[in-house]
């Protein structure tokens, strides 16, 4: 009987990675899914977080990347390592070392984020080369990207705040996880800007993609009637009314669960998320149900002054 030669086990990050850049700061976010073979060929799937911010040397960074999982999980540990040893003081130095360093095959990508002495750079790189991602559309690199993009391009415009940058990252993961096997949940993501790396913890991203789904459904049956001509009037006002109605219970309940998560997160770290959670000066407070052990909390919006009238 002829002896087979079987195949080395190894990962596969069939990933996809959203960036959204505006002027002061960015998103990333990326799935969690990874594809294991084992030696006889066999595949299967298993989650891993993608989105590790490193502080090394006065630099914050993070790598994503999407491929040979077992390279570049290589990769990262020996760009660590020489950058270490480095004597990198600038941005620039920290791509070019990043550019010697990298693996050039064309199965490889990824996406990356510095910050160093109050200033911040996003690239992607597929070959090797590091290139600025735009400000003026979001940028989309992994498996089967180009599906999506024109969502992606639907829902961004580099005007739009850091909270709508997050809900139009999961937005397209979302699309893409229900669209094909290879992509999953949970999410992870960081927010970039001038002062530094902030993760996104998995409550808050299960919090923001559950809000994401929900309002879309909702919104589905708003434009379907807005495309209607054969509804009568009473018929799409009632739509728009029933849409109205839930759409404010819902965005009152989801409002106190992100104070809530944000609370926690000051009460970690005292930064927060890095990003407003909440409205603008909005007065947070909080209740203890003593029964219950429960903490209540409620976001009162200040009224804005109104301008005499003349």
């Amino acid at each position: 009987m002829p002896i087979l030669a079987k195949s080395a086990p190894g990962k596969d990050r069939m990933t996809l990675i959203a960036s959204l850049r505006a002027k002061r700061g960015a998103i990333i976010l990326a799935d969690s899914q990874e594809t294991v073979k084992d030696v006889d060929g066999n595949e299967w799937k298993y989650s891993v977080l993608k989105l590790e911010p490193t502080k090394l040397k006065g630099f914050e960074f993070v790598i994503a990347g999407g491929g040979d999982g077992d390279r570049i999980d290589a990769f990262i540990e020996r760009f660590k390592r020489k950058l270490e040893d480095s004597k990198v003081k600038s941005l620039s130095g920290f791509r070019g070392l990043f550019e010697k360093e990298v693996p050039k095959r064309r199965w490889l990508h990824f996406t990356v984020a510095a910050c160093f002495n109050g200033q911040f750079e996003i690239w992607k790189s597929v070959t090797g080369t590091l290139i600025p991602i735009a400000v003026d559309r979001a940028t989309l690199m992994g498996f089967d990207a180009h599906m999506f993009q024109h969502v992606a391009d639907n829902l961004y415009s580099k005007s739009i705040p850091a909270g709508q940058m997050i809900a139009a990252g999961l937005r397209v993961l979302e699309l893409a996880r229900n669209s094909v096997t290879c992509i999953d949940v949970p999410y992870s993501g960081v927010i970039v800007s001038e002062g530094g790396l902030f993760a996104l913890d998995n409550k808050l991203l299960a919090e923001l993609t559950q809000s994401v789904t929900t309002f879309g459904n909702q919104t589905n049956r708003v434009v379907l009637a807005c495309s209607d001509t054969t509804m009568r009037s009473k018929d799409f006002a009632q739509v728009v009314n029933e849409f109205k109605q839930t759409a404010e219970v819902l965005r009152h309940d989801y409002l106190q669960t992100i104070a809530k998560l944000e609370f926690e997160k000051l009460q970690q770290n005292g930064i927060g998320y890095g990003i407003p959670m909440i409205p603008a000066n909005s007065v947070t407070s909080f209740t203890l149900d003593s029964a219950t052990g429960k903490t209540e909390f409620n976001i009162t919006e200040e009224v804005e002054d109104q301008a005499p009238k003349p």
